[in-house]
């Protein structure tokens, strides 16, 4: 199955629901305040991701873990122009990326699919990274939420400060926000809203430090490269991947009768003897898989939504 040239793109539909990577064809920026955008960047973003991850799970016979923290992309002249790296001058080339990136999630398609047409926007990463990757149980936002207060008024604040003014220790928001989503989202303050390097925001330094409290404790993290790294290493990250591909393969939801297939492939996943096409081939090969009437297997050119 795997070997077949149509699983690249069901593996890449796969990744591009996940990443809610249908977000990139709307992103617009000013070329006064982006020099780097121009109408066809979105769809470079699009590509980026998608042969990204064919190189990682076809090419490298990689896992999650390489999904998350490798340090390389897959760039045009376009995408190579955003991250400040020397690229191809024309067509694909598989380029280094260094210490500031790690994995999808610091691709600028997801950053500035994630950020407002002028600012970064740590409380939707967060959002994205709390349900995609971690599969948190994030309550729906009160009703009437006042919106966060604009910049330039007053003291200079970077997005961090106004952010903990409006929804940290003390506010209503304080729950959700102070422990869960805010902590995932500072951890990108480093990327602005095109998913450009900064290390400043509004004249002050950047801090992209924070701790979260995941299944395995309380884990400190210096930036989003190093979350990344923790992430690859918590037993949840693993169940949940696992999870959206089984939901993906069966066209469904998930049930209580799927946890025992979920947290074996996932135990194999974190142990790193599971690959991307491991997870897949144990799904697909599992006997509640092969046992399903033929009614219940969905239609493979059908495109079924990854669980938000």
């Amino acid at each position: 199955m795997l070997a077949d040239p149509r699983a690249h793109d069901m593996v890449g539909d796969f990744h591009f629901q996940w990443l809610d990577a249908r977000k990139y064809a709307d992103i617009t920026r000013s070329t006064a305040l982006f020099p780097e955008y121009d109408a066809e960047l979105p769809e470079s973003m699009r590509q980026e991701a998608l042969r990204f991850v064919d190189a990682v799970v076809f090419d490298d016979l990689g896992g999650l873990d390489e999904l998350l923290t490798a340090s390389f992309t897959v760039a045009d002249a376009r995408i190579a122009r955003v991250y400040g790296v020397t690229g191809p001058t024309t067509g694909w080339e598989r380029i280094e990326l260094g210490p500031e990136r790690a994995g999808l999630f610091t691709q600028i398609g997801f950053l500035a699919a994630q950020s407002t047409s002028t600012e970064s926007d740590p409380i939707h990463r967060g959002v994205q990274l709390n349900r995609r990757v971690l599969c948190a149980n994030l309550p729906a936002p009160p009703a009437e939420v006042p919106p966060l207060p604009p910049a330039g008024t007053g003291e200079p604040q970077t997005q961090r400060q106004r952010i903990n003014a409006h929804t940290g220790e003390g506010t209503c928001g304080a729950r959700c926000h102070g422990t869960m989503i805010n902590p995932i989202g500072f951890a990108f303050e480093h990327y602005d809203a095109l998913g450009r390097w900064q290390d400043t925001d509004n004249g002050l330094p950047v801090d992209a430090a924070a701790s979260y409290f995941f299944e395995s404790g309380e884990r400190e993290y210096r930036d989003a490269v190093a979350l990344a790294t923790v992430m690859a290493t918590e037993s949840a990250t693993h169940r949940c991947y696992t999870g959206h591909w089984l939901e993906y393969l069966y066209g469904r939801r998930l049930n209580a009768v799927d946890n025992v297939l979920v947290d074996r492939v996932a135990e194999r996943s974190l142990a790193g003897s599971a690959n991307v096409r491991d997870v897949i081939l144990d799904i697909v090969t599992s006997g509640p898989f092969i046992s399903r009437s033929s009614t219940e297997l969905p239609d493979e050119t059908t495109t079924m939504e990854v669980a938000p």
